[in-house]
């Protein structure tokens, strides 16, 4: 997701102008069609303050809940992984094989090219 730091956290680009908004619009759009399978936790953090900025604080919320529901303990400590069995990542150590780890790497690859021409 480093591709969209314009958004968060460098702020280079603003929601509040109209050729800014359709880039940011796009991105987002362009992270939903991606999915979560490959983040790890904090993904889902940054995930929520890309959509703060853009104003869509439901969406925010529905990613921090996930974040802390799925990768962090009841005493709130960051887990690795997802611990509730992979509903929202595929990443937990316990949880991957080779295979799984070379199909990450393509789907990274994937996900970083494609982004890069979004913003």
């Amino acid at each position: 997701m480093s591709s969209y730091m314009a958004i968060y956290p460098l702020a280079l680009l603003d929601i509040n102008k109209p050729g800014d908004k359709d880039i940011i619009q796009n991105s987002l759009n362009r992270i939903e069609e991606k999915g979560t399978r490959a983040w790890c936790g904090y993904s889902f953090s940054w995930m929520a303050a890309l959509y703060a900025r853009a104003y869509k604080a439901d969406k925010a919320v529905q990613q921090l809940q996930i974040f802390a529901s799925n990768f962090c303990s009841p005493n709130s400590f960051h887990l690795n992984g997802d611990q509730k069995g992979g509903q929202y990542s595929v990443l937990h150590t316990g949880h991957l094989h080779s295979k799984a780890i070379l199909r990450l790497r393509r789907v990274y690859r994937s996900y970083c090219c494609k982004a890069a021409t979004v913003i």
